[in-house]
């Protein structure tokens, strides 16, 4: 209980591939970047919080996925929870 959700990683890493031609690789970058953003969407609409990335260009796209999320309110109802979770923590732990 009160463990968030974090999607794991999109393991096609958007990386360069020797063995591509220039014009060829930035589709593959995009391709990659998009697929991260989709499945950060995906995550984001079953109620996960966030997202491991093993690449950090794919942080990026997270981030932007994450961030059409969260409106000042909604960050502002969390911060009030989160105090509550701590002090409530807090009292829980000088009673053992």
């Amino acid at each position: 209980m009160g463990v968030p959700a974090v999607d794991g990683m999109t393991l096609e890493y958007p990386v360069a591939d020797p063995a591509l031609d220039a014009t060829t690789n930035r589709v593959r970058w995009l391709d990659r970047m998009r697929l991260v953003y989709d499945d950060a969407v995906g995550a984001r609409e079953l109620g996960m919080v966030g997202k491991w990335v093993g690449h950090p260009a794919q942080l990026f796209a997270v981030l932007l996925a994450c961030d059409a999320r969260f409106t000042d309110e909604s960050l502002q109802a969390g911060r009030r929870s989160s105090k509550r979770t701590v002090r409530r923590c807090g009292r829980n732990a000088a009673r053992r």
